[in-house]
């Protein structure tokens, strides 16, 4: 079965950040692709583009829509990627989100 993981942050909350602490997390995020791969768990992932350049379009009723600015789903939060996996439950789809690395501050 396919999952799909969906990565949030706060995007502010990445000025607040140690030198070096991004290119931590990246390379822990690597990490973790690179065990989904060898264990054939890894159907895609992409790194979304930052908030002021991304739009959600908004389902109203009445087949009517609207777009507004940014990928957010609430409050301060936005997606900033997404991970598809080939899971065979959703108990294994949710171990695999556990470890999905955050910093100190938990973006």
């Amino acid at each position: 079965m396919k999952f799909l993981l969906i990565l949030t942050h706060v995007e502010k909350a990445w000025d607040r950040v140690p030198p070096g602490e991004p290119e931590r997390v990246y390379q822990c995020y690597m990490e973790v692709e690179r065990e989904l791969k060898a264990k054939d768990k890894f159907v895609d992932s992409q790194r979304l583009r930052p908030s002021g350049e991304a739009r959600t379009i908004r389902n109203l009723s009445d087949d009517k829509r609207v777009v507004v600015d940014g990928p957010f789903t609430g409050g301060e939060e936005v997606m900033g990627g997404y991970y598809v996996l080939e899971c065979d439950s959703i108990d294994e789809a949710v171990e695999w989100a556990r470890v999905c690395p955050t910093t100190a501050m938990d973006l």
